[in-house]
C-alpha cells in the first residue's frame, strides 16, 4: 500500500531486466582468482579427494542398506552426505575457476544464477572450505597411512621381503648372491634404506622377481610424500598403454601386500562385488571391471583408489574418433 494513500497498493518496482543482463555479464568475464593454494594439479587432487571420500559414504550407505541396517544407522550415513556433496562442489568450483570458467557456465547445470554461485561461494567462503578439505586430506592421508596402508617405500621392502622368503636363502646367502653386505640388505628388507635400482635389479635376478612391478614400487617409494604431490606420473594417452600400466601397478600392490589368496581377497573386497575367478583375471590383465570394483580391490590390497583412478579412466575409455573398442567390464554376478 501507499504510505500517503493507506488503502491504495502501489506495486513494488521490478528490477531493470538490462541490470540484471549487466551483472550477469559481469559474472561471465570475470577473471578467475589467482591460485591461492597448490596450483591446478593441487586443485584436481582435492577434487578427486571430495570424490572418493563420496564414494566411499555411498558405498557404505549401501553395504550397510544390502545388510538391512536399523534406520538410525542409515540416517546417520544419510546426514554426512551433505557436508560432502559442499566440500566436492567447492573443490570442483576451484578447479573450474582457475582453468577459466565462467559463474554463467557453471551455475546453468545447478539450475541457479550466477549471481546466487557467486555469493554462495565468495573468496572467504571458498577459502575456508578448501582449507578444512585440505586439512581433512591431509589427516587422512597420515590415519589411512597409519591404518590401513603401508607408505611406498614400506610397500616396497614387504614385497622384496617376500621375494627374498620364496627363495628358500639365508639373508647372506642372498646379499652373496646380489653383491651387497647382510646387513645392507636387511636394512632393505625390513624397510629402513631404500635400495639403489642396480641393486634391485640384482634382486630380481637372485630372487626371480617380477621387473615391471618392482619398478612401480621402487618409483613410487622415491616420490614425495606430501599431500598435493602427485603420487604417480600422468596417465598414457593411449589405451592399451594404460591398461598395461594399470594391470602393472595391481600387481604390484597384489606383491607388496604378501600375494594373498583370492578368496581373501574376495572377502576383503566384501558384498559379492568380485569372485575369485574375476580377481585372477584382473591380476592377470584379462579384465578391468568398474571403479566400484576396480576401488574396493585397491582398498583390500592396502592402496589409495585416487592413486590409480587417473590410470583406470584411461584404461577404460576409448579414445574419441576411434574404433578401439571399450574394454570388458564386470558386471556384477
Amino acid at each position: 500500500m501507499s504510505p500517503s494513500n493507506p488503502g491504495r497498493f502501489t506495486p513494488l518496482p521490478l528490477p531493470d531486466p538490462r541490470a540484471r543482463a549487466e551483472s550477469c555479464l559481469a559474472c561471465a568475464k570475470e577473471p578467475p582468482p589467482t591460485a591461492p593454494g597448490p596450483g591446478t594439479d593441487g586443485a584436481h587432487a582435492l577434487v578427486l579427494y571430495t570424490g572418493e571420500a563420496l564414494s566411499k559414504a555411498a558405498g557404505a550407505f549401501y553395504s550397510a542398506a544390502i545388510h538391512t541396517a536399523p534406520g538410525p544407522s542409515l540416517l546417520a550415513q544419510l546426514h554426512a552426505l551433505p557436508a560432502l556433496l559442499e566440500n566436492a562442489e567447492a573443490a570442483v568450483i576451484h578447479r573450474a575457476r582457475l582453468d577459466g570458467e565462467s559463474w554463467n557456465a557453471l551455475a546453468a547445470p545447478l539450475d541457479i544464477s550466477p549471481e546466487r554461485l557467486r555469493k554462495r561461494w565468495k573468496s572467504e567462503s571458498l577459502a575456508r572450505r578448501l582449507k578444512r578439505v585440505r586439512r581433512d586430506r591431509a589427516d587422512h592421508a597420515l590415519t589411512t597411512t597409519a591404518s590401513t596402508s603401508k607408505p611406498p617405500g614400506q610397500q616396497l621392502a614387504t614385497a622384496l621381503s617376500f621375494l627374498q622368503r620364496k627363495t628358500g636363502m639365508t639373508i647372506a646367502d642372498t646379499a652373496a648372491e646380489i653383491g651387497i653386505s647382510p646387513s645392507h640388505l636387511s636394512r632393505v628388507l625390513s624397510g629402513d634404506r631404500r635400495p639403489s635400482w642396480p641393486v634391485v635389479l640384482q634382486f630380481v635376478e637372485v630372487c626371480d622377481g617380477a621387473l615391471p612391478e618392482l619398478r612401480d614400487l621402487w618409483e613410487a617409494s622415491h616420490r614425495p610424500l606430501t599431500p598435493d604431490t602427485p603420487t604417480r606420473p600422468d596417465a598414457p594417452t593411449t589405451q592399451a598403454e594404460a591398461r598395461k600400466r594399470l594391470h602393472t601397478a595391481l600387481r604390484a600392490l597384489y606383491l607388496a601386500d604378501g600375494c594373498r589368496t583370492h578368496e581373501s581377497l574376495r572377502i576383503a573386497v566384501g558384498d559379492g562385488l568380485l569372485t575369485n575367478d574375476q580377481i585372477r583375471d584382473i591380476l592377470a590383465g584379462r579384465d578391468i571391471p568398474d571403479w566400484l570394483r576396480t576401488s574396493r580391490l585397491i582398498y583390500a590390497l592396502r592402496g589409495h583408489p585416487t592413486d590409480l583412478l587417473p590410470l583406470w579412466r584411461a584404461a577404460t575409455t576409448s579414445p574419441p574418433d576411434t574404433d578401439t573398442p571399450r574394454p570388458h567390464t564386470s558386471s556384477s554376478d
